[in-house]
């Protein structure tokens, strides 16, 4: 993850047909289902401000609006559709030890 959450994820170039001045904008990217807007940088705090989007602490980023609020990353949500469970399932995770990779090493 970069250094700071407004680091643009890419750009959007914008080249007219009637053949004037390509245009290069910064676009944001939610992290949870990796939707890209854009938004000039100028207005970045003010739209925070405005709740346009969000920010989850678990992924340390922006996410795109209410929508993406609850923390279930775009690749848990396909695996929960493929397997019929509900779109915001997320499965317990429990952290610390790893009693069969320690007694492997140790054992």
């Amino acid at each position: 993850m970069s250094a700071s959450v407004l680091r643009p994820a890419g750009v959007l170039i914008t080249i007219p047909d009637d053949g004037s001045l390509e245009t290069q904008q910064d676009t944001l990217q939610c992290v949870h289902c990796f939707r890209h807007w854009v938004l000039p940088r100028v207005a970045a705090l003010a739209a925070a401000i405005r709740g346009e989007f969000g920010f989850c602490a678990r992924c340390n980023g922006i996410t795109c609006g209410k929508k993406c609020q609850e923390c279930v990353h775009k690749e848990q949500w396909l695996e929960n559709v493929e397997a019929g469970r509900p779109e915001n399932y997320r499965p317990i995770r429990v952290g610390g030890f790893q009693g069969a990779t320690w007694l492997t090493r140790h054992g």
